[in-house]
């Protein structure tokens, strides 16, 4: 019986079986190296992703490995290397679902791709949870060894970071929560600051709507905002405080009845930092229920990303944690625990930007 294959590399219908000539032999790492004039040893060193080859090198190797329709043994290079020349990033789970519906897990998933891209590393994601009917197990990328370390975005299951504290075998950096080894967005700061620029404009009386508080991002805006207020000497109401569970149908209506109370008083706030996206959405649509103009009246500036503040009108200002920044930081975090170097400094805070827009204005001259 005969069979028939067909070799991409050839472009041809090649026929073999009993008295036809072998398929063409599979080319190898030296012929790799052979084409492009370099030792196979950096050639294999460039293939797995690792140091010692430049950029450009490795640029060309790349190109001559895939003109030959060379493709690395990953088994047998983890047999002889120990490592996969993979990095990993874990992410809360919920699929592609939850990665539309949130712009931070969003833009940690495609900032880390680009990171990966442009060191030239190869990588793996999984979206993690733990199975009520069978409990914790680890991830199946670490369970099976599929990378070297991993980068932990945002906040994700408890059993999971308990369970990475106790294993030894792969180093991990958290990016955007606490952890061993971390990378944060300094949100106090950034609330801070833009308390002063909101008092450079003339506002006096600034609220502050987030939570819940037990995540960190939260938290520390809040203390940003206490930190702020306290250096320009303006006085905090904690009614001005607003307090929020985690996303879910009742939160629009919750959250629109504290800007309601707080636009009844007499020497109601006239600028709200929102943490949060739909909370600066609700504070828009209550002021303009009642009558208001964002930002003649009041003016809202919300910690969210670009993307979601341009699709309101007017567009918001906005508090943006600085994802590329975080990524790379991270990446180099993580590329130096997984070569075994000394990491002096293990938690890195990355200061966000504040982009103001049309949503933030003057402050109303009756404001004092």
């Amino acid at each position: 019986m005969r069979f028939l294959e067909y070799t991409l590399s050839q472009s041809s219908l090649v026929q073999s079986g009993s008295g036809m000539p072998d398929a063409p032999r599979k080319p190898t790492v030296k012929d790799v190296a052979k084409k492009v004039g370099l030792s196979h040893t950096a050639v294999s060193l460039a293939l797995r992703g690792r140091p010692g080859v430049s950029l450009k090198q490795q640029q060309r190797i790349r190109k001559a490995a895939a003109e030959l329709g060379y493709q690395p043994k990953a088994a047998a290079q983890m047999l002889r290397s120990g490592r996969s020349g993979y990095l990993g990033m874990l992410l809360e789970p919920g699929g592609p679902e939850a990665i539309v519906q949130s712009s931070g897990s969003n833009a940690l998933l495609n900032y880390f791709l680009y990171a990966c891209q442009e060191r030239q590393r190869r990588y793996n994601v999984e979206f993690f949870h733990t199975p009520e009917e069978t409990g914790f197990e680890p991830p199946h990328i670490l369970s099976g060894s599929l990378v070297d370390g991993i980068l932990l975005g945002g906040f994700v299951d408890a059993q999971l970071r308990h369970w990475l504290s106790d294993q030894k075998h792969y180093p991990w950096v958290s990016v955007d929560e606490p952890g061993p080894y971390s990378v944060l967005s300094d949100i106090h700061i950034g609330v801070a600051d833009t308390v002063k620029q909101l008092y450079d404009l003339g506002h006096r009386r600034i609220a502050y709507g987030g939570g819940p508080y037990h995540f960190l991002q939260h938290e520390n805006g809040r203390q940003g905002y206490l930190t702020g207020m306290a250096q320009l000497g303006l006085p905090v109401d904690e009614q001005w405080i607003g307090q929020f569970g985690s996303p879910q149908p009742g939160n629009a209506k919750h959250q629109r009845q504290w800007v309601h109370q707080l636009l009844k008083q007499p020497n109601h706030p006239t600028a709200y930092i929102c943490n949060g996206m739909g909370v600066a959405r609700n504070t828009l649509v209550e002021a303009l229920t009642q009558g208001l103009n964002v930002p003649r009246d009041i003016s809202v500036i919300a910690v969210g990303m670009s993307q979601s503040a341009m699709d309101t009108c007017p567009a918001f200002s906005t508090i943006e944690n600085n994802y590329r920044a975080l990524l790379n930081a991270a990446m180099d975090m993580l590329v130096q625990l997984v070569e075994g170097q000394t990491v002096d400094n293990v938690e890195v805070h990355i200061p966000p930007v504040i982009v103001m827009r049309d949503s933030v204005g003057p402050a109303p001259l009756k404001s004092d």
